[in-house]
């Protein structure tokens, strides 16, 4: 003799299933933003200083990372050249783009600044950046609501030959989990789709 269970019981028994093992994943995994930069969107530029240039470090559009919250990255951005035989302390202004194509509808953060440079031969270089406190760190809130930060770095400092490397600092400053109902939704969703494809191939 065999048992059958109605159909709806039985969904409704496996949308119970679903949902203890969907929670259980959604309690164990931390929530993240992911982060996919945009090199052809990004840019940064030097002027006021002749012989000092500015270009993006190669690579930059296959930076792809995710972070939780608190948690931050640091990466190289550009480097500065100066392509000249003597200067010393002679300013520059700066203008620097980071974007993203991930997340998406955020960005580009953009930072203004300047500095000093000095170098003697290009053998030994050194200087100052800075950047305008009303322009960086720039915050970005994502579709979700998560809120992440860009910081570009400063100082700079005596080195050897006549480039140096400025780095970018993303951080996660606040990430907002997935609601658990749409992981749920789905999987209860999904599963009742299957059981009527199921009976209306058995009834063919």
């Amino acid at each position: 003799m065999k048992f059958l269970v109605p159909s709806k019981l039985a969904s409704l028994l496996a949308s119970l299933v679903i949902a203890v093992m969907t929670m259980g994943g959604v309690a164990s995994a931390s929530p993240v933003i992911n982060f996919d930069i945009d090199g052809p969107g990004s840019s940064v530029s030097t002027s006021g200083l002749p012989g000092l240039s500015a270009s993006l470090v190669p690579g930059l559009g296959n930076e792809m990372f995710s972070l939780a919250q608190g948690e931050s990255r640091t990466f190289d951005f550009f480097t500065l050249t100066i392509d000249r035989f003597f200067a010393f302390n002679e300013s520059y202004n700066i203008e620097a783009t980071l974007a993203f194509d991930e997340p998406v509808g955020t960005g580009p953060a953009q930072g203004s600044g300047g500095g000093v440079a000095s170098t003697f031969f290009g053998l030994i270089s050194g200087g100052t950046l800075f950047w305008d406190d009303s322009t960086l760190p720039d915050f970005f809130t994502t579709a979700n609501g998560s809120i992440f930060s860009v910081d570009f770095a400063e100082g700079l400092a005596l080195t050897l030959g006549n480039t140096a490397t400025v780095q970018a600092t993303v951080t996660a400053t606040s990430v907002v989990p997935i609601p658990a109902a749409l992981p749920l939704m789905a999987g209860g969703l999904g599963l009742l789709g299957f059981m009527g494809w199921r009976r209306k191939r058995l009834a063919a």
